[in-house]
């Protein structure tokens, strides 16, 4: 007996050696094939700072998405090693890994079919949309890591044994650092507190008075970001101050985030992996159903019940949370990278359920479901999924002279440019707005820079209209001599003017 239970625990660890390293290979490969984007420019931006407390005071004012852990780390990070594309996006291929691996070990310890354990983690590691998210210098495979770091932690909460006292102490670490980490961790943390409230088993394993005094302590250690964070979240509410470039999530958003979340979304529109996920989370919630009257009947709840409760209440709570607050409060951001945790308990689910189907049907729909999941990878390492910025600093490089200067429709995306392009010439970044009166002040305060005898480039970047009204304005007085067109950015060179007429206000 013993010899065998040493067997199975080598077995274990060479399986979970084996995931890792899988999971380590695809998210390391290439990862410095494509451009920084926009947003992992910022990052660099915040690292190249003078000094800590001048990138810490930068911090307080970026949008609410972006609480401080991760921008610290990958300041310390960055000014150690450098800021090429490979250094920036090591960290997040590393905690892509680790979500990985400690998914497996939460189906694992949670008392999930060996089956389940084994495919599930093996299905994300092969998922393309994490994947691509642990290939981005950005916060969103650390957050997918800590959520599931504790999300473990508190599934383990009340264990008898050596770990008593240090489980406590890893679930108030893992869950500060996730609140720390991006504001939609308190979706995760609203799940955890609902399972404690109706789930009599867990509050006989840890007593309501411990569980408030977890949670005291984390609110404490939260107190120092708590300030800024509710300045930050404020912002959404007054007139300009939300974020309108991606769409609030809504009823109508849920089945395409799933989609995504599937990993099959670049493979066969992702209605394969999509299909047979979806349907498996609707056969684990009917047999979840069953196994809790039986288990009610019967006077002996399992392990597995529990970590069912808890991966429906995480599913439902990080997906249908903010989609409620969007419809019913204020329109806040939505996308797949803000619920990416939602990838651990849709994939494990939809796993279980489909594992749970009588006879070879389980494990042939689940082979089917990896099959879909790793049939988009070879497509989305063989695709662009970032914005050109690389070949944007080449042509420039090439083409720009040191005195032609550079407008750009949008102040930020300044950051991907200098990051490419060490050229002297001047930017000036043109204000992105659909009032026609700031319009014509920022038209005409570029115009008093730029030397009407020099030829002049414009960047559109993401077209949103405005950079549309700038091209028009430049149009009138000059024609335009080079011009490239690379995804969703737009490169213009302008001929010196030749004669200046002037030009009419847009109202």
């Amino acid at each position: 007996m013993t010899l065998w239970l040493r067997r199975s625990v080598i077995r274990g660890r060479t399986a979970l050696l084996a995931l890792g390293a899988l999971a380590l290979i695809l998210r390391l490969f290439d990862i410095a094939g494509e451009s920084v984007w926009l947003d992992e420019a910022s990052v660099v931006t915040e690292i190249q700072r003078s000094s800590f407390a001048e990138m810490r005071d930068a911090s307080r004012i970026t949008f609410p998405g972006s609480p401080p852990l991760y921008h610290y780390g990958m300041y310390g990070w960055g000014n150690l090693v450098g800021v090429s594309e490979l250094a920036l996006r090591l960290p997040s291929a590393l905690f892509g890994t680790v979500a990985v691996l400690l998914a497996a070990w939460l189906l694992r310890s949670g008392g999930a079919p060996t089956a389940v354990a084994v495919l599930a983690p093996l299905a994300m590691a092969l998922n393309a949309t994490h994947i691509e998210y642990s290939q981005e210098a950005r916060c969103y495979a650390l957050f997918v890591a800590l959520a599931t770091w504790s999300s473990l932690a508190y599934l383990r909460l009340g264990e008898r044994g050596r770990a008593k006292h240090s489980i406590p102490l890893l679930y108030i670490v893992a869950t500060s650092s996730l609140l720390y980490t991006h504001i939609y961790a308190f979706f995760v943390l609203g799940a955890q507190w609902f399972v404690h409230a109706v789930d009599g088993e867990s509050r006989r394993r840890f007593a309501w008075r411990r569980w408030l005094g977890l949670q005291i302590i984390i609110a404490l250690l939260y107190v120092p970001w708590g300030r800024t964070m509710a300045a930050q979240v404020a912002l959404e509410f007054e007139p300009e101050g939300g974020h309108t470039f991606l769409d609030p999530p809504n009823l109508g958003t849920i089945p395409h985030i799933l989609k995504q979340l599937s990993g099959g979304d670049l493979w066969a529109d992702g209605w394969i992996a999509f299909g047979l996920l979806c349907a498996g989370v609707a056969l684990a919630a009917w047999t979840w159903i069953r196994d809790e009257r039986e288990s009610r009947r019967s006077g002996k709840p399992t392990s597995a019940l529990r970590l069912q409760r808890y991966l429906f209440a995480w599913l439902i709570f990080i997906i249908g949370a903010p989609t409620l607050v969007s419809i019913t409060i204020t329109p806040i951001l939505g996308d797949v990278r803000y619920v990416l945790p939602a990838i651990v308990p849709f994939v494990s689910l939809g796993i279980w359920g489909i594992i749970r189907l009588p006879g070879r049907a389980g494990t042939a729909l689940s082979l089917a479901v990896l099959a879909a999941t790793a049939a988009s990878l070879p497509r989305y390492y063989g695709e662009s999924q970032r914005e050109p910025w690389r070949e944007v600093g080449r042509l420039l490089e090439l083409n720009a002279e040191p005195e032609e200067a550079l407008l750009l429709d949008a102040p930020w995306i300044s950051q991907p440019i200098v990051y490419y392009f060490k050229g002297p010439n001047r930017l000036i970044g043109l204000e992105r707005t659909k009032r026609a009166d700031r319009l014509d002040a920022s038209w005409a305060a570029a115009r008093a820079e730029v030397e009407p005898e020099r030829p002049i480039w414009l960047v559109l970047a993401f077209d949103l209209g405005t950079g549309r009204e700038y091209l028009e304005r430049i149009l009138c007085e000059r024609r335009i001599d080079l011009q490239w067109h690379l995804q969703s950015i737009d490169l213009y060179r302008f001929a010196p003017v030749e004669a200046s007429p002037p030009v009419a206000p847009l109202h």
